[in-house]
């Protein structure tokens, strides 16, 4: 056998290469990534002590002079083929489309870097090709191959010692001495192949070895990729003009299994509203407690009179079928009865958060085109109920209906039940429209379990989606509401609405769950469940909770508000059982949950894809954005006519038992303190300041658990502008969770080598503290030194800002939680919002 590649060692067929080309003629190409992703089943430990086992596996005579004769069609040799393959898989196998694979060079030990880039698609034949030129190039430039350490768990001596090959492939001659495939250690996969040939020198077969570091794969994971290997060499031996996305590397078995573990439980749920199922819950239970609320109750009689009395108002103010109409309102019993009003007269429910800007407020009033708006006492005032077309009031005492029976007019399944908007990357917020069904379908799924909803925490903003689930499927189930008061949650509160109340069930972002699990692991006693999610949940967190509530389950949902809250789900029962990350889980009854490469292809277990979420409980549309709907809702390839699946932007894995794990985002969304948050729409309203010529805005987590928003800037000419001002500015358009933390003037943002912002390369921002004037009283004193100790900083002047110096909302809830505990004041959030510096508190004190 001839190769066209580097000298193989003694044994090894070789002739005359062709010659290579002048290294100092070869364009610079830009440095590889330090590691490419490999379908691992575990992560690489911090000390390795790898163990190399192997798979042993053949390539049939057929296959082998099929694949000689396409290789030789391309000018290329058995080794130029079996790069290009292994090169192919690990491009399937979600490795990327750079992938560097060691060969042997001219002397033992020693091996060259070919780097094949599979970008755009190629046929196999064109990856021959390619395959052949990295070899060539690899031989001129001579780029050593240096094994991946396995005694140097020191990362950035690591990275300063460049890329490390993961990926080898050795071809041997069966008559020459050979090569040992076990002594592979030090790579993560290395491919050895044996030719076979017969009495008159015909192909017989190829004999391989598939080594692997058993500290990353179990045996299977290593068969399966030996199995893919051999249809991808099948594939170039036959079908050589075929793009590699068209290579079907599931068997008929695989492709049942995967799409049996990508679906949920089927079951039928019926044609249904959530008016039709709340009045006949009210019907049935009467008399039964819909919800509380500090020192009120009502029953479900009372609550769906209030509501059916509350529609026909609204009907007489002329609100048409699927007609958004505003809320600003607090949490409160009023607010569930304007809810279930709004739904009764036909329209939708467009909850404004109180906490965002007047501003994006009114922006969403527009967007939406609501014309009538329900608000509350507390808010009758404020500047958007005033700019409102037709504001109407709800009060506790407001008044009854002559006929308090339910009203005719009934809503559809497919009917706008709520719009909710989120951040834009476009700069703009995005209203999401979603139908009364996909809220039925979450209302009724078996991911509440038994006890949980009998007493449901309500405590988010009805402008977020944990709303829908902490509101509907208690009242259309065996449950009623407790409505936690105006305010952000801690710990403190939890246990006395535990006590108080009975609470049996509750829903928190990731973040607070973590903060009140750091802060009070405790608090959660008397739960029967709760579920949590929003972002990557800290496993510690959940250990903690679970150690403090024996009997607890906690549950880590997983889900956009285009999802409507919740797709997957896992059910945790004791602190021993969580080993590693946390999972995101599995589908949901009547729910499909597809991992998949850039073509749309299913991905098998361990390799990561992005996140495709179909069957029930879509949105509908953004809500006047048929182009950004076009492109996120797309036919579902899996189902039948006119199925449609959400291309979520997150980044995912199967394990082998069919347990979903995130990975990441393949864009720039992110989640901070359960917030769903565009970057872009940041930078967008950060490049409209004067001043201010680039921008780029990162999630820091300089310390473990504490994520921060913080915007670099290049300012124009002349001084960087003033970051209390920029944050002024930005408080005036966004919501105070997408305000940056820190702002960082430099001179310019470093790029990488393909022109984008090298956001590993930005410094971390010196959030100060203690430049101010000291304390001048005990009250003061104190006060600084609980400042320095949530924001984590030195010391605290008297005069400097909670949230100049990196304070956050859930910071502030553990301020206040301090302040408690130390001074014996209850402060309400908003307290600290309007009084930041240690001064003005001490004055209220």
């Amino acid at each position: 056998m001839t190769t066209d590649h580097a000298a193989l060692p003694t044994g090894c067929h070789a002739r005359t290469p062709a010659p290579p080309p002048d290294a100092a003629s070869l364009p610079d190409d830009p440095p590889l990534p330090y590691e490419i992703a490999l379908p691992t089943d575990r992560s690489r430990p911090a000390h390795p002590a790898p163990v190399v086992e192997l798979h042993r596996f053949d390539l049939t005579p057929e296959i082998h002079r099929a694949l000689l004769a396409t290789a030789e069609a391309a000018r290329a040799s058995l080794p130029t083929a079996l790069h290009a393959a292994v090169a192919a898989l690990l491009t399937r196998l979600g490795a990327g489309v750079d992938i560097p694979i060691a060969a042997p060079a001219d002397s033992p030990a020693r091996y060259l870097s070919l780097r094949i880039g599979t970008d755009g698609d190629p046929s196999l034949r064109e990856l021959l090709v390619r395959a052949r030129e990295a070899g060539r190039t690899a031989r001129a430039r001579q780029d050593v191959a240096t094994r991946r350490r396995t005694d140097d768990a020191d990362s950035v001596r690591r990275v300063e010692s460049g890329p490390a090959a993961q990926v080898a492939v050795l071809v041997v001659d069966e008559h020459g001495p050979g090569s040992d495939p076990t002594g592979t250690t030090g790579f993560d996969l290395a491919l050895t192949t044996t030719e076979r040939r017969g009495a008159e020198g015909e192909p017989a077969g190829i004999a391989c070895a598939l080594a692997y570091d058993s500290e990353l794969f179990d045996p299977e994971t290593a068969a399966a990729l030996a199995a893919r290997l051999v249809t991808l060499l099948t594939a170039f031996a036959d079908v050589p003009d075929t793009a590699l996305s068209r290579v079907e590397l599931f068997s008929d078995d695989e492709r049942r299994a995967w799409l049996a573990m990508s679906s949920g439980t089927e079951r039928a749920i019926g044609e249904c509203t959530l008016v039709e199922l709340f009045e006949t819950r009210a019907r049935a239970m009467p008399d039964a407690v819909a919800l509380v609320c500090g020192d009120r109750s009502l029953t479900f009689a009372e609550l769906n009179e209030r509501a059916n009395a509350l529609a026909r108002r609204l009907i007489e103010a002329g609100v048409r079928s699927e007609e958004p109409v505003a809320l600003l309102m607090d949490r409160s019993a009023e607010q569930i009865v304007a809810i279930l009003a709004i739904l009764k007269a036909g329209g939708c429910y467009l909850p404004l958060h109180l906490a965002h800007p007047a501003r994006r407020m009114t922006g969403a009033l527009a967007a939406a085109e609501a014309r009538i708006l329900l608000t509350d006492g507390s808010h009758a005032d404020h500047e958007v109920a005033r700019a409102a077309g037709t504001t109407l009031l709800v009060t506790a005492d407001g008044p009854a209906a002559a006929d308090g029976g339910d009203l005719d007019r009934k809503p559809l399944p497919e009917q706008a039940a709520y719009i909710m908007f989120t951040s834009g990357s476009t700069g703009t917020p995005k209203g999401i429209l979603v139908p009364h069904r996909s809220v039925v379908h979450l209302a009724l799924d078996r991911c509440w379990g038994e006890g949980v909803l009998e007493r449901m925490l309500v405590h988010f903003s009805a402008a977020v989606d944990p709303s829908t689930g902490e509101i509907w499927a208690p009242l259309l189930r065996n449950g009623s509401l407790v409505i936690a008061p105006p305010g952000d949650l801690d710990a403190q509160e939890l246990r006395e609405l535990v006590s108080r109340h009975g609470v049996t069930g509750a829903i928190f972002p990731g973040g607070l769950f973590r903060m009140l699990a750091d802060d009070d692991p405790a608090a959660f006693a008397g739960l029967t469940g709760v579920y949590t999610g929003g972002e990557v949940i800290s496993p510690v967190a959940v250990r903690k909770v679970l150690d403090a509530a024996p009997g607890l389950l906690v549950h880590p949902l997983y889900g956009p508000t285009e999802a409507t809250l919740a797709v997957t789900y896992h059910t945790i029962r004791r602190a021993g059982e969580l080993a590693g990350d946390v999972p995101l889980g599995r589908p949901m009854d009547n729910r499909r949950v597809y991992v998949l490469d850039e073509h749309l292809n299913p991905v098998p277990p361990g390799t990561v894809g992005e996140l495709y979420l179909g069957g029930e409980g879509l949105a509908r549309s953004y809500v006047g954005s048929p182009v950004l709907t076009a492109e996120r809702f797309l036919p579902d390839p899996f189902q039948g006519v006119g199925a449609r699946m959400y291309r979520s932007g997150d980044l995912a894995r199967w394990t082998r038992d069919g347990v979903l794990m995130f990975v990441g985002r393949a864009d720039e969304q992110v989640k901070v303190r359960g917030y769903r948050i565009e970057l872009g729409e940041i930078e967008t309203a950060l490049a409209r300041q004067e001043g201010v010529r680039r921008v780029a805005v990162v999630v820091r987590e300089d310390q473990p658990g504490d994520e921060r928003l913080v915007a670099y800037l290049v300012p124009d000419a002349g001084a960087a502008p003033d970051p209390e001002t920029l944050a002024e500015e930005l408080r005036a358009t966004l919501p105070a969770y997408m305000v940056p933390s820190a702002f960082v003037a430099l001179p310019e943002l470093t790029l990488t080598p393909n022109g984008k912002t090298d956001r590993t390369a930005l410094p971390a921002p010196d959030y100060g503290g203690g430049a101010g004037q000291g304390p001048r009283t005990a009250d003061e004193e104190r006060l600084c030194a609980l400042f320095a100790e949530v924001l984590g900083v030195e010391r605290v002047g008297v005069d400097e800002g909670f949230f100049a110096l990196g304070g956050d909302s859930l910071l502030a809830t553990r301020l206040r939680t301090r302040i408690r505990s130390a001074l014996g004041v209850d402060l309400r959030a908003r307290v600290l919002f309007r009084h930041p510096t240690v001064a003005e508190l001490a004055r209220l004190l």
